[in-house]
């Protein structure tokens, strides 16, 4: 399922038409919780994936691993390439990856 606004809404409502609040209350902070933690996840995995890749002399080649990070932790993670670009990967290790600027002790 694709992170998108709608989705998040109709789930954070469903779970508001609960008669206990307290119940629908902890359903939301577990459901942010968990988004913030695959979120996460989806950046740590891209972020050492593109830390083993070997060194890139072109644009070409930079862009050819991001992809295939991408699709590493679509793999893991059981989603989509687009989705995990779009939703579980921060685009700053990526553009930093592409400009040669990520550093390579941080993951």
């Amino acid at each position: 399922m694709a992170c998108t606004r709608s989705n998040m809404k109709s789930s954070i409502t469903s779970n508001m038409r609960n008669t206990d609040t307290a119940a629908a209350a902890e359903s939301l902070v577990t459901l942010v919780a968990n988004t913030l933690h695959f979120t996460w996840a989806g950046t740590l995995l891209a972020a050492r994936a593109l830390r083993d890749s070997p060194g890139f002399r072109t644009r070409a080649r930079a862009r050819r691993q991001v992809a295939g990070a991408v699709r590493e932790v679509a793999r893991r993670l059981g989603n989509t390439p687009a989705v995990c670009r779009r939703c579980y990967v921060h685009p700053a290790v990526l553009v930093a990856h592409r400009s040669g600027q990520a550093d390579a002790d941080a993951f």
